[in-house]
């Protein structure tokens, strides 16, 4: 079981030095096993790198925990000083090493860390074990591979070059800490300064507050289920880490567990198991080249649902759009035509669901207007019954005909009918 790292002998005068890490008495120790908190911080760092980089930013289909690689598996075998997290995440064109510590006597130091990047020296290999490769050799030797620490402490002042705020940055260093850069020319050193990134001040109340966040607004788990799906994302990880699955954690498995507790792919749990009607593409097309689209039909056709995926895939793009409802009116609206960023004015039932609302009219003069206005990063989608639409004007209806697309009870074959009852059932059992 790994151990958490703890900096001995720190007086107040060589706090600020980024060389020292010695000094004072060793301070008495807080009750409690530091071996068995930093396992359960290695956990809780699993878990939520696992959320943010297949949940959140959907870049692996899986991670590994304490994968078997030479380097990976070997360090939590050969150094049990550190509380040790190895995952090896695929992100296309380049690997994530991170690796977590927890520390309990303040801040890491600029020696501390290159004890962590060089490795303690003379250090055996366990017998039938090859040594273990350190970081910094690694990255040396691998322009692709990337060295993230996660730690729960903070880092002396002169680290704070090599830190970010996101998981995925690149710091803006161009120096390696202290003498890990000797014999290095300030190219090498530039280029693997920046392969190496430093995560500090992820405390378990950061990170749980992250994880529930993550599984709130890309696993749409009900709020109420937080905790017991926690208790088996946590599961899920303990039997990884003895080895099961050979330490792989597929998204697939990861969302198994998040739809036990009510979770979802989409907003709506309806657009997990969505049916495409034939005038998708259709759709699809006039918010492309239109940025706006009319979407009309009978009751019960998929309207409201294709609105819906239309607007989750947007509020997902990799700038992703802000979203405004109609719920006070045209000119709610156009006072958002200044909105600094990509905005989706998703106008559900304007004239009304049922029967026209009393003040319908108000978006006759103005919704063409308005329409007007659309471009790549302003865009409109309009839901409406085809019923309550053929009651405007005429004039209306020909200044909306550009955007109309019609959803028909015939847009969807037999097959695509079977498929919809299916799923209709398949949501009523998960519930």
């Amino acid at each position: 079981m790994p151990n958490s790292t703890i900096d001995r002998n720190v007086t107040p005068d060589q706090k600020d030095d980024p060389k020292s890490d010695a000094g004072s008495p060793t301070p008495p120790r807080s009750p409690g096993n530091p071996s068995y908190a930093g396992y359960e911080y290695q956990i809780q760092v699993t878990i939520w790198v696992a959320l943010y980089l297949m949940l959140d930013k959907k870049l692996t289909h899986s991670i590994t925990v304490e994968p078997p690689s030479h380097e990976d598996i070997e360090a939590s075998i050969v150094n049990p000083d550190g509380t040790s997290l190895e995952l090896e995440v695929e992100t296309g064109t380049y690997k994530l090493m991170i690796q977590a510590k927890s520390r309990s006597t303040g801040q890491w130091t600029a020696g501390a860390i290159t004890k962590v990047l060089l490795g303690e020296q003379n250090e055996p290999a366990t017998k039938g074990v090859a040594a273990r490769i350190r970081p910094l050799q690694l990255l040396e030797e691998d322009p692709q591979k990337h060295y993230i620490f996660v730690t729960n402490e903070g880092v002396h002042p002169s680290l704070r070059v090599h830190t970010a705020k996101n998981l995925l940055d690149i710091s803006a260093a161009e120096r390696l800490p202290l003498n890990t850069g000797e014999g290095r020319s300030d190219s090498e050193q530039a280029r693997i300064a920046r392969q190496l990134l430093l995560y500090p001040n992820m405390t378990l109340e950061v990170l749980n507050s992250r994880i529930k966040k993550l599984l709130e607004q890309y696993g749409h788990v009900p709020p109420a289920n937080h905790t017991d799906c926690l208790s088996a994302l946590e599961s899920a990880v303990r039997l990884r880490m003895t080895g099961a699955e050979n330490g792989e954690w597929a998204s697939e498995d990861l969302w198994k567990v998040v739809k036990t507790y009510g979770g979802s792919i989409a907003p709506n749990r309806s657009l997990d198991h969505y049916v495409e009607p034939r005038s998708y593409a259709e759709i699809l097309h006039s918010m492309k080249n239109l940025h706006a689209v009319v979407i009309s039909g009978p009751s019960g056709t998929g309207k409201t649902l294709t609105a819906d995926k239309i607007e989750m895939e947007l509020r997902q793009a990799e700038v992703p759009f802000y979203v405004v409802g109609p719920e006070h009116g045209p000119s709610e609206v156009r006072g958002h035509f200044n909105h600094d960023g990509p905005i989706l004015f998703h106008l559900r039932d304007p004239w009304g669901e049922n029967r026209p609302k009393p003040n319908a009219e108000c978006w006759n003069d103005e919704l063409p207007k308005l329409l007007s206005g659309a471009g790549a990063g302003r865009k409109f989608l309009i839901t409406t019954r085809s019923d309550i639409l053929a009651q405007v004007s005429s004039t209306l209806m020909e200044q909306l005909a550009p955007y109309l697309v019609t959803i028909k009870q015939d847009d969807y074959q037999a097959a695509d009918l079977a498929r919809i009852y299916d799923n209709m059932c398949t949501c009523l059992n998960d519930n």
